[in-house]
């Protein structure tokens, strides 16, 4: 999608580290109706950005993180390489999942930025903070008093 292309061209811009976050919309749709000459009448089903931005921040007002009807949970993402192939516009990168987070508020609104732009919230998984905090907090008290 251009959008998408938009997007990872502006990230890859600048110096690198690159993150962005990801975050499922839910599949809000609208119909739209087609009237072509050569193809007669058509009918086609696209997702409704603006019905899901609607949706995401009613969900966001409702201040519940357990509501199943909108993507209140993202995934913080950084691109650790890249392949530009600008003779037919292609973009490979790979892509590393880093953390979880919460979103907090949308900053853009729709027709204003080509995609979503949200204050979050990191939101560690908790199997994980348990597992590694203890030796992560020993290992910085230990390098602190030496």
């Amino acid at each position: 999608l251009p959008q998408h292309c938009h997007m990872f061209h502006s990230i890859l811009a600048g110096n690198p580290p690159w993150y962005f976050g990801h975050i499922y919309l839910p599949p809000v749709k609208a119909t739209m109706h087609h009237i072509s000459p050569s193809l007669g009448n058509s009918t086609s089903t696209v997702v409704d950005n603006i019905r899901s931005h609607e949706q995401m921040q009613i969900n966001l007002q409702s201040g519940s993180i357990n509501n199943d009807n909108g993507p209140l949970f993202g995934t913080l993402l950084r691109i650790t390489d890249r392949r530009l192939q600008d003779s037919d516009g292609r973009m490979i990168l790979a892509i590393q999942s880093i953390d979880k987070f919460r979103v907090d508020a949308l900053v853009s609104s729709p027709g204003n930025s080509p995609y979503l732009v949200c204050n979050v919230e990191m939101w560690p998984e908790d199997e994980l903070v348990g597992e590694y905090f203890d030796k992560a907090l020993m290992t910085s008290a230990s390098s602190i008093s030496s």
